[in-house]
């Protein structure tokens, strides 16, 4: 159970990739 043991480098990874959504996202708009 590893993401147990690293609980917020989890979180950082999925934060990371909304925000990677969420700025492609911008990019297909602009």
């Amino acid at each position: 159970m590893e993401y147990k043991q690293h609980p917020f480098k989890v979180f950082t990874i999925s934060v990371n990739y909304f925000e990677g959504i969420v700025f492609c996202e911008k990019i297909m708009e602009c």
